[in-house]
């Protein structure tokens, strides 16, 4: 049951009554009458896979609570968490206030939830319309059958114009994004039934490579849409098939760091921080990040200036890079599995390989020779999240110190941590950094920076008042000759837990391109009809409870 779709469904009802009761209750507060507490509105949006109609069994759920005017992020972080920690179906809340998008954390009935907070200046929010979802042709009704299809693509934030977002402040206009993209995205593609197929197999497939983690410099969910939705752009007539391959195809050659955008940057200038490309005045690199038209620094606006390596720019204003953590050692590892990917898929249509070969994973630990270990101790499980948390979020940092070596080609961090037996100890984490070197037998020492790493990190976190005498980070850099047969389980377990936790969703996919394939074949129109019944019952399939 807790794996079903249905379920989903279940959680987000619950949590969407929870804010709607939250919001009311803070109405009385400040002493509005009882029906105009009750009426003025407010609810839970999703964005995301979840949105997106793309997630499966395990996936999180991205949301955002939408709130009236009178009711404030204070109050969010406030008496919000408060009411969640009332309830049981509810654990591991975590409040993330400092973020660049601000979010709360927490495991509803076993399902992780992002939610965001966005305050419009309203005094009442409409009501989302639900259920409704419309194609590139028509619009039609989606009833709840067995296969439990609740899709709220088109809410009321689709047609939040963008004057409405002159009046929010930049955190609320960053959560609020999450929605607009992603409704943007289905607005942008030719068929959004083949953008879905096509996403679905290359999210599998990126998370088969380990470079889906935008927080450790890969790509995350909202860049491997945008990716597949220009690809679906630039081929609108193609099946999936044939849009997988002209998917890697197109990013395995792609002239890094030119952007892809899925449209052009629209004219607006609210004086939020946009990214914009400025090749004629900016030495030729032209990514930039500042307000456009202004001519401002972007240092001006809280953003650190850097060089966008492989930007990936969101279609609605204010347009953000969401590549921004991405280094070089991540870019070379996703050209590279973008090139084995495109190999794949050829031996596939050429009818020399089996569609599961696609979903192979690939070898991590036998790969490098060499490796740097981050280890993170804490005693509770409540700070062992949090721990965790703030550490991955500067695992990027310490890429960046390995990669000032000359003679290290490449930094790989593999996209799991690992949790080894603690023992009474406490909790412990592991991340793994795969080491690459220009030359064979280099030796180089890494000592200087694994500690400043490690110092920096404890330092940030005392600063925020985090870190605690109960928890612990090394880092150690080790060779693979001297813990060859622990490595070599780890690839092992990688490859185990995919299969126990993937394998209906790879099955169920690797079906629905067989059928889409035959269908290509069939040139009469009985034998059209009776593939594309086919392919709507594998559809059934995929999208079955879990």
């Amino acid at each position: 049951m807790k794996n079903s779709t249905i379920y989903y469904v279940i959680c987000y009802r619950k949590l969407d009554s929870l804010v709607k009761m939250w919001i009311r209750d803070v109405g009385l507060s400040h002493g509005m009458p009882v029906e105009m507490a009750e009426d003025c509105g407010g609810h839970v949006e999703t964005f995301g896979s979840y949105r997106l109609g793309v997630h499966h069994r395990g996936s999180d759920i991205d949301a955002l609570c939408v709130v009236p005017r009178h009711v404030t992020r204070s109050d969010y972080f406030g008496s919000f968490v408060k009411l969640l920690r009332t309830e049981s179906e509810i654990t591991d809340i975590r409040t993330i206030e400092k973020a660049y998008v601000p979010v709360l954390k927490m495991k509803f009935s076993g399902i992780d939830i992002d939610l965001l907070f966005a305050r419009l200046e309203l005094d009442v929010i409409p009501p989302k319309l639900v259920s409704l979802t419309r194609t590139h042709t028509h619009t039609h009704i989606c009833f709840f059958k067995s296969s439990i299809q609740f899709n709220v693509v088109f809410s009321f934030l689709q047609d939040l114009n963008n004057s409405l977002l002159a009046t929010l402040d930049t955190k609320c206009v960053r959560s609020l994004n999450g929605c607009r993209v992603t409704d943007q995205i289905l607005s942008l593609v030719p068929n959004v039934d083949a953008f879905k197929l096509t996403l679905r197999v290359v999210r599998l497939w990126a998370k088969r490579n380990n470079i889906y983690s935008n927080i450790l410099g890969f790509l995350g969910g909202v860049s491997w849409a945008i990716l597949v939705a220009y690809t679906c752009q630039l081929y609108p007539r193609h099946d999936p098939a044939q849009l997988i391959r002209e998917f890697f195809r197109l990013f395995s050659r792609w002239n890094w760091p030119s952007p892809v955008c899925l449209r052009a940057p629209e004219q607006v200038n609210f004086g939020f921080p946009v990214w914009f490309n400025n090749n004629n005045n900016n030495g030729g690199n032209g990514n930039v990040v500042g307000v456009s038209g202004s001519g401002s620094s972007s240092s001006e606006f809280g953003y650190q200036e850097r060089e966008a390596l492989m930007p990936i720019i969101t279609p609605c204003y204010p347009e953000q890079n969401t590549t921004y953590n991405v280094s070089r050692s991540s870019r070379r590892v996703i050209v590279e599995a973008f090139e084995r990917g495109y190999a794949t898929i050829s031996a596939i249509l050429d009818n020399q390989a089996p569609w599961d070969t696609l979903f192979e994973p690939v070898v991590f630990f036998g790969r490098y020779k060499e490796h740097v270990t981050v280890f993170a101790n804490s005693t509770t499980k409540h700070k062992h999240l949090l721990w965790c948390g703030f550490i991955e979020a500067r695992i990027r940092h310490l890429i960046e110190r390995l990669e000032r070596h000359k003679c290290i080609s490449v930094a790989h961090v593999h996209s799991e941590s690992y949790s080894p037996p603690y023992g009474n100890q406490g909790y412990c984490s592991v991340w793994y950094i795969g080491l690459a070197f220009d030359k064979e037998d280099v030796e180089v020492n890494l000592q200087h920076d694994l500690q400043r790493f490690t110092e920096i990190t404890k330092a940030q976190a005392e600063q925020i008042k985090l870190f605690k005498a109960d928890m612990d980070l090394t880092a150690i850099h080790t060779k693979r000759s001297n813990n060859k047969e622990k490595l070599v389980q780890h690839d092992q377990q990688n490859d185990d837990n995919y299969n126990n936790n993937n394998d209906d969703t790879v099955a169920d996919t690797t079906a629905y391109l067989l059928i889409n394939q035959e269908r290509k074949k069939n040139t009469t129109a009985e034998l059209a009809s009776s593939s594309t019944a086919a392919v709507m019952q594998c559809d059934f399939h995929i999208k079955r409870p879990i």
